[in-house]
């Protein structure tokens, strides 16, 4: 086996949770929310403060369809770009290791340990002894769950076997 992945439900109406439904969808009508597909931020935009002598963000950098943009925050930049992507921004700002960001020819902001730590957890391996085949037999004939009135019974009246997500998913080398 090469994992085994629990899937996200969510509590309030009991289906399939992403970020974008969870998070974005009912923040989406906000004034201070702006969603940009297709897009790969690229540095997050720094300063010196020169009241307080502090490095400080005002905005980032980003590249959709080919163009470099510049976007400035009023208040705070937040980075949330995940266990790899965050680091990479960092260090492509110039706040990380000064070894490394001097090798990548990259001018050093900030000296700090960016990266060093990184300690994703890839894979949190889970073991049971199932006791009654019949509970991992559900989805082995995907065509007699993914039928045209199981989907219409799923999109429009929320039922049917595929709104039951199975307990756990594997997936096994072919190799």
């Amino acid at each position: 086996m090469v994992a085994l992945i629990q899937q996200t439900i969510s509590t309030q109406n009991f289906t399939r949770l992403s970020t974008s439904n969870a998070f974005i969808v009912p923040a989406i009508g906000r004034n201070n929310l702006h969603v940009l597909v297709r897009t790969h931020c690229t540095r997050i935009l720094l300063r010196n403060n020169t009241n307080t002598n502090q490095l400080e963000t005002y905005g980032v950098e980003f590249v959709r369809n080919n163009r470099t943009y510049q976007v400035y925050a009023n208040q705070e930049v937040i980075l949330s770009a995940g266990a790899i992507n965050t680091p990479q921004i960092m260090m492509l700002s110039g706040i990380g290791p000064r070894q490394h960001l001097t090798e990548m020819g990259i001018q050093v902001q900030m000296d700090l340990p960016v990266g060093e730590q990184l300690q994703d957890h890839i894979l949190i391996p889970v073991d049971y002894l199932v006791t009654n085949e019949s509970l991992i037999q559900y989805d082995r004939d995907v065509n007699n769950v993914m039928t045209v009135q199981n989907l219409y019974n799923y999109y429009i009246n929320n039922s049917g076997p595929i709104t039951q997500l199975p307990v756990v998913l594997s997936y096994h080398s072919t190799r």
